[in-house]
């Protein structure tokens, strides 16, 4: 399914002219090489172009649309239309005998391609390589005049007289020639099947797979997608034929390779979650579609005012289309979206996903929902990637497996994976409040996703705890014991103003995970503290903390406190500590702006 795909979308860059096609690739030429319709050379032409770097003005070779490349090792291997002044004109003054031979395998290589063909272009190609002669390299006045092109590392392409540099390339005999040839070139010991992607019948099978490029952690020549080089994974049927179990064709194989390093090179197609690549891509190719899922993705929407995610959504549900980037996007639009991984040589598919636009970015909105906690205002959402960061230890990273069905869970709305819950637990319990590090105990990513877990993973038991900010009626212990904490660490505040460690510092972990020990040690402090506040104040604080402890479900024979929580009971804690603390925060702020009206 997911090389269909690519195949699909390459054939749809290739109408629109975004890659080359089978057999073709952008090749970077420096000369033209001008000849008369009998052969006869004419001139050598610069087709350089002017390029502004590090404020200096610089030549470089134009880039155009040729047959590709050959693979040159140490033999001698001719390219198709254009190559080198060594291969073109034999031209290699250290070694004349080899320049010969070069020169004589491109002869070769243009008769093995165009003998048949019957256009000008074509013929007087041919014409060239058969009346040439390498001998008249140094009294040929074209060559006399052109000596410091013949030494320029850069390649040539011929060109007819009159013509532009494309002339070659763009001949339709010449295009249907190459094509005729590479055919022939590929069924030579090849194996034929039926291609399993396009369902094509005597297809030229694969044996070697293209390698993508720019997937982290691959190698920098690229990664194999689809490889066999040992015995043991060939086919039985194939009488151990390398890639006779694939069956994949040759076309298919260049196909889905040239669309997936297209994405792969598009920063507006690809984005990356530790070190798993994400590529993605609409059914039409419209760049705006992949734009608008990697903001809403890594919360590019933050310090935003022209998108809305609550905008977009209103249009997603009534099944109309909206506005992006100045492009009216339909969310019934097929999208896809591919998730890569490598190590070296070898890439693997992580997880693929397709579904209409909407769909996607409906999901992508109730995870942005369930994360919501009382933030700074300026937060319209919070990344992946930072969830990712917030939850890994410092030095390290979230294992693959982990990223897979967070990705998982966001875009098809199933539930998170219980690791990275429990990592984002194991952070709050781990980290201290730094302002020279800039770390929080307690941040709102922390504090969303615990929400985000608790909501989606486990609802029946925590539906109380799907609001935004505090929950005054929640009666879940675990939620209360966090609003307590929250409480008597506030009463150590306004007695001691100006202490440097509070309870938060010395007893939010035992408090979390074994409240039976600590709070009555921390109720005791309290009773302390109170005594140092103001009389109203004390007052204040006593009815607050009698009532939290009335509303708390107390066990055991003496009434006692839980004497553990569990790992979803921890979380509960932490975000009854948060949702408490925000509240105090907010109140403040609202008394100050009353106070200003």
């Amino acid at each position: 399914m997911v090389i269909k795909a690519l195949v699909k979308l390459y054939e749809r860059l290739l109408a629109q002219k975004l890659v080359a096609p089978e057999g073709w690739d952008r090749q970077k030429i420096g000369y033209k090489v001008v000849i008369g319709i009998d052969g006869s050379l004419k001139d050598i032409v610069s087709v350089k172009e002017t390029v502004v770097r590090k404020k200096a003005e610089k030549q470089v070779p134009r880039t155009i649309m040729l047959p590709k490349a050959v693979v040159r090792t140490q033999g001698i291997t001719a390219n198709f239309l254009w190559d080198n002044a060594k291969y073109i004109f034999g031209y290699l003054p250290d070694n004349p005998e080899r320049g010969l031979d070069c020169f004589k395998a491109f002869r070769a290589k243009a008769h093995n391609v165009l003998d048949g063909a019957t256009s000008k272009e074509a013929l007087a190609i041919l014409r060239f390589v058969d009346t040439y002669d390498p001998e008249e390299l140094s009294s040929h006045p074209v060559f006399v005049a052109n000596e410091e092109a013949l030494n320029d590392p850069t390649n040539f392409v011929f060109c007819l007289e009159g013509g532009t540099i494309s002339d070659m390339s763009e001949s339709l005999d010449i295009q249907k020639a190459w094509a005729e040839y590479l055919e022939r070139e590929g069924r030579k010991d090849a194996i034929l099947g039926i291609c399993c992607e396009t369902a094509k019948a005597d297809q030229i099978i694969a044996r070697v797979h293209p390698k993508i490029k720019g997937i982290t952690g691959a190698d920098s020549s690229g990664a194999a997608l689809v490889c066999f080089n040992v015995p043991s994974v060939c086919s039985y049927n194939g009488d151990g034929q390398q890639s006779a179990n694939s069956h994949i064709s040759a076309y298919a194989a260049a196909a889905y390779a040239k669309a997936l390093n297209y994405l792969l090179s598009d920063t507006s197609h690809r984005t990356s979650l530790g070190n798993v690549t994400v590529v993605y891509w609409s059914e039409s190719n419209t760049p705006e579609y992949g734009k608008c899922f990697d903001t809403l993705l890594d919360g590019n929407l933050n310090g935003k005012t022209s998108y809305s995610l609550d905008s977009i959504m209103g249009s997603v549900w009534k099944g109309k289309s909206f506005m992006f980037d100045e492009k009216e996007l339909n969310p019934h639009e097929s999208f896809y979206v591919l998730g890569l991984g490598s190590s070296g040589s070898r890439a693997s598919v992580r997880f693929f996903w397709k579904d209409s636009f909407g769909g996607i970015v409906e999901n992508l909105y109730k995870h942005q929902e369930r994360l919501l906690v009382s933030r700074p205002e300026k937060v319209k959402s919070v990344p992946a990637y930072m969830l990712l960061k917030t939850a890994a230890s410092p030095g390290s990273e979230i294992p693959s497996p982990v990223i897979d069905v967070l990705f998982n869970s966001i875009l098809n709305d199933t539930p998170y994976p219980p690791s990275l819950f429990l990592n984002m637990v194991g952070r709050v319990l781990m980290d201290r409040d730094d302002k020279a590090k800039g770390t929080q105990k307690i941040s709102y990513v922390k504090a969303g996703m615990i929400k985000a877990y608790l909501v989606k993973n486990c609802y029946e038991r925590w539906k109380e705890l799907t609001a935004v900010a505090l929950n005054e009626k929640c009666e879940k212990t675990p939620y209360l014991l966090g609003r307590l904490f929250a409480l008597l660490e506030g009463i150590q505040r306004q007695a001691l103003p100006n202490i440097n460690t509070t309870i938060k510092d010395r007893y939010f972990n035992s408090a979390c995970m074994t409240p039976g020990i600590a709070f009555p040690v921390l109720i005791r402090l309290a009773q302390t503290h109170m005594k140092k506040l103001s009389k109203p104040l004390a007052i204040y604080f006593d009815k607050k903390l009698t009532t939290m402890l009335d509303r708390i479900t107390l066990v055991g024979e003496k009434d006692s406190f839980p004497k553990r929580l569990s790992p979803e009971e921890q979380g509960a804690f932490i975000l009854g500590y948060y949702q408490e603390r925000q509240s105090v925060f907010t109140k403040k702020k609202e008394e100050v702006a009353n106070k200003a009206e």
